[in-house]
């Protein structure tokens, strides 16, 4: 509305200095006006709709009849009833609670974490050995068993602080999604609309508007196409791979470093790469939809998009 009452100021000052030139920009930016007005409208069809669309449709391709399998590839508290920020929201719930744990499981962090506390009491245990003739004489020595454990504990302090990071990324990506499902709509796109019917503002409210349907849209249905890869890796691998072993957890004696480093290499591929790999794709997909929506609004390029 405020766009119409500037450029109507507009035309009536250039009927009143017949000036050519004036009523031409005046109807360029009437037509580019009209022209955002009708994205906003399909942009905001387009939102809504995906809101009250669910995932029902993927249960007939993906043929899962038992979500409580645990050999499933979504999580076992998956519903196909819900929308993508729901179906997201519980993957990275599940993602969480297997990498750092909770209070009836522990996680990847919580029993490698166990397992470098053994060692450290292990690494201060020292025994004083005395002969026969430490009893006459004032010899014997000192020794530390545990001293084999240190070279354990640099390659378990390594997995350890990759799995911090695994933690810190799911809680960033959850964070995120809350921001993309309250924020991006309520704020970034009336503005970014705004801001496209401004003259030489278009380039900024394009942007806007690009990164308000990337976060409303493109967030939520990449880190389903997450739970679909990552998770069904996570769950579908042998059990022993990823299990620790019993004499680790007791005393941390036994095969405990290579445990640790699948389940160090498993959570930063889940939880680090292929989100880098989803904002690569997000980040390009925001970028053309800026390209196209930030200077003039071109129909034929949007259609050769879709």
């Amino acid at each position: 509305m405020l766009s119409f009452f500037v450029l109507s100021l507009m035309y009536m000052l250039g009927r009143l200095i017949r000036s050519p030139t004036l009523d031409a920009w005046i109807k360029i930016e009437l037509y580019q006006v009209i022209l955002t007005i009708l994205f906003v409208s399909g942009a905001s069809f387009v939102l809504s709709t995906a809101c009250a669309v669910d995932l029902s449709f993927f249960q007939y391709y993906l043929n899962l009849v038992d979500y409580s399998d645990p050999q499933s590839i979504l999580p076992s508290n998956f519903e196909f009833s819900v929308d993508l920020f729901e179906a997201s929201s519980i993957y990275l719930d599940s993602l969480q609670q297997k990498v750092y744990g909770s209070a009836t499981e522990p996680g990847y962090y919580q029993l490698v974490k166990s397992v470098l506390m053994k060692w450290e009491v292990q690494v201060t245990r020292s025994e004083f050995k005395c002969p026969l003739a430490c009893l006459i004489m004032p010899n014997g020595w000192s020794i530390d068993p545990g001293a084999g454990f240190y070279a354990r504990m640099g390659a378990g302090y390594l997995a350890l602080q990759t799995l911090v990071i695994s933690t810190l990324s799911i809680s960033s990506l959850r964070y995120m999604l809350e921001y993309a499902s309250n924020g991006a709509l309520l704020y970034i796109f009336p503005i970014g609309a705004l801001f496209r019917s401004i003259p030489y503002m278009r380039g900024f409210g394009g942007a806007l508007l690009a990164l308000a349907v990337v976060l409303y849209l493109g967030l939520p249905f990449i880190l389903f196409v997450n739970a679909l890869l990552a998770y069904g890796i996570m769950v579908q691998l042998d059990p022993a791979m990823l299990a620790m072993p019993a004499d680790c957890l007791v005393d941390g004696k036994g095969d405990c470093t290579a445990p640790m480093a699948r389940m160090a290499a498993t959570a930063a591929f889940t939880t680090v790469f292929m989100p880098a790999l989803d904002f690569i794709f997000l980040v390009a997909f925001g970028r053309e939809l800026s390209r196209i929506f930030g200077s003039e609004l071109d129909l034929s390029r949007i259609s050769q998009l879709v």
